[in-house]
C-alpha cells in the first residue's frame, strides 16, 4: 500500500477544503502517473487496472492516459439505496463492464443476499 501526497505541507491547514482541492488536482494527478511508470517499469509485476473512487475523477483520466483500464467506485449512505428511482441490481445491469452476462447476473444475485 503507497500513498501519494496532496501537495500540501504538513502544517497545512487541510480543512480549508478549496486549498486542499487544487493542490489534490495540481500535485496527485503526477504522482500517481509516477508511480504507475516506476511500477511498470520495474520486473514485478504491471498495474493493468486502476480502481478509484469516482469522486477521485483525476486518477480516472491518468489512467485513460496510460491506456490502463479502470473502475470507479461510489461509497454512498443506506438512504440512497432505499430510493426507488435507483436500484443497485438496475445498476449493475447498466454499467458497461467487461464481465460477460453470467458474471453480472451472479453480481445482482450476489447483492440481494
Amino acid at each position: 500500500m503507497v500513498s501519494l501526497p496532496d501537495g500540501l505541507e504538513s502544517s497545512d491547514n487541510r480543512s480549508e477544503i478549496r486549498k486542499l482541492s487544487e493542490s489534490i488536482l495540481d500535485v496527485m494527478p503526477g504522482e500517481l502517473n509516477a508511480l504507475i511508470e516506476r511500477i511498470n517499469g520495474s520486473e514485478s509485476e504491471k498495474i493493468s487496472c486502476l480502481i478509484a473512487d469516482a469522486s477521485m475523477g483525476w486518477a480516472l483520466e491518468v489512467a485513460d492516459k496510460m491506456g490502463i483500464k479502470k473502475v470507479a467506485f461510489w461509497l454512498c449512505d443506506l438512504q440512497y439505496h432505499s430510493c426507488p428511482i435507483v436500484q443497485p441490481p438496475m445498476v449493475i445491469h447498466t454499467a458497461r463492464t467487461d464481465l460477460d452476462f453470467q458474471d453480472q447476473e451472479q453480481m445482482k444475485a450476489d447483492f440481494w443476499e
